[in-house]
């Protein structure tokens, strides 16, 4: 390196001049590596919006299931229902359990729903569908509106009119203590179950009659849900029916059972293959 001032030779590393004393200028070279991260921090970094974690129904289902189980047979051993035999009680409980695990599993989704989407429902992006049939609520569709439209009333009626004169009359206490003549064993989770599930079905009818009247898309698929769920119910009834000898005899019907079946199978294909309802059920 030539110095500028006094053209003597001098080393590339000196910072001054050894013979005029002149401050040199050095250039501070950067390796390839620091010129690529010096760029890697002028360009803007963009995040990528975190994913939305999938909601498991039936995931969440099992852990609501198993631990209100445990806590509803610890709490049900302390206050001494299992004295008259733990497998009679524990039926009734098993079956509580399990109704208010769905219960418990939807009012969670909907509030994620809620939270996510501002609504209670998640609604799914709308497909451009074209249908040669002109949609509408007419034909068979008919009488799924009548059905959901009559559902809600015959579940009122029903709670009002058998089930809670039940609790206010003294027959509830006749029937379910032991130190009573009238005494039924398995009586007590019979009508406990009944009532229950009609509560649920009561609400869930309610739901679908929005569902319906909005000509929401998602409304066939629930709808199956519901159809199917009355059938495992009216099933676990009838077991519970057929389980007391006292007034399994005097049953003479199967307590709805076999109209339950017909409806499961001419609705469930209906809704599953009918261009009527793909045509209405679109938004």
């Amino acid at each position: 390196m030539i110095c500028p001032n006094c053209k003597n030779k001098i080393s590339e590393d000196d910072k001054f001049c050894g013979y005029c004393g002149l401050k040199l200028k050095t250039e501070i070279k950067t390796t390839d590596s620091e010129s690529l991260f010096e760029d890697f921090n002028k360009e803007e970094v963009k995040e990528k919006p975190k994913e939305r974690k999938k909601f498991s129904f039936w995931k969440t289902f099992a852990y609501i299931f198993i631990v209100l189980l445990i806590l509803l047979v610890i709490f049900f051993g302390l206050v001494g229902s299992y004295e008259e035999g733990f497998g009679e009680s524990f039926l009734g409980v098993l079956i509580f359990s399990f109704v208010l695990a769905v219960i418990f599993t939807f009012i969670i989704k909907w509030w994620k729903d809620y939270k996510t989407t501002g609504k209670l429902i998640s609604e799914e992006p709308e497909e451009s569908i074209n249908y040669t049939i002109k949609p509408g609520i007419r034909d068979w569709l008919i009488l799924v509106a009548i059905g959901l439209v009559i559902s809600p009333m015959i579940y009122l009626y029903n709670l009002f009119t058998i089930y809670l004169p039940i609790f206010t009359n003294g027959t509830w206490e006749l029937v379910t203590n032991p130190n009573s003549s009238y005494f039924i064993p398995g009586i007590g989770t019979g009508i406990t179950f009944e009532v229950i599930y009609r509560l649920v079905f009561l609400v869930a009818s309610v739901y679908l009659l929005f569902f319906f009247f909005k000509k929401d898309k998602r409304l066939p698929k629930f709808y199956i849900i519901y159809l199917v769920s009355i059938l495992i119910c009216g099933v676990i009834d009838y077991a519970i029916i057929q389980s007391i000898p006292s007034i399994a005899s005097q049953v003479s019907e199967d307590s709805g059972l076999g109209r339950n079946v017909l409806a499961t199978i001419i609705w469930i294909p209906y809704m599953l293959k009918s261009k009527l309802v793909k045509a209405t059920f679109v938004k």
